[in-house]
């Protein structure tokens, strides 16, 4: 995570510190809402996301890491009607890209390699 938020900092042009920050926040904002405290793991990888039809007019940027349960159960909120652990070949309704970050989540866990992130 250190080598992730240097990097975004210097391409924002802000301190790394702050960057740090945002990403715990951010990730301090979905883990609570599904019940689960978590370790963050190594980088799956940065994708960027170009405006479509199909995307909205925005570029998004997703950088993307494997991360470990270490505690507390999976639980649904308000936000949701159903959350449960899918298979990913079961998986028939993606949301936009999900599906690539989901797939190359897999293939980075399956590998069991420190490095060799996927961008796309």
């Amino acid at each position: 995570m250190a080598l992730d938020s240097r990097s975004c900092a210097e391409l924002l042009d802000v301190p790394d510190e702050e960057v740090r920050e945002q990403f715990l926040d951010e990730l301090g904002h979905i883990t609570p809402k599904v019940g689960l405290d978590v370790a963050v793991g190594p980088l799956v990888g940065v994708f960027t996301r170009m405006p479509s039809a199909r995307n909205g007019p925005h570029t998004m940027i997703a950088v993307v890491h494997l991360y470990r349960v270490v505690g507390g159960e999976l639980t649904l909120s308000h936000e949701g009607l159903d959350l449960r652990y899918w298979p990913i070949e079961e998986v028939e309704d993606w949301h936009t890209t999900h599906e690539t970050y989901a797939r190359a989540a897999r293939k980075r866990w399956a590998s069991g390699s420190p490095l060799g992130a996927v961008s796309g």
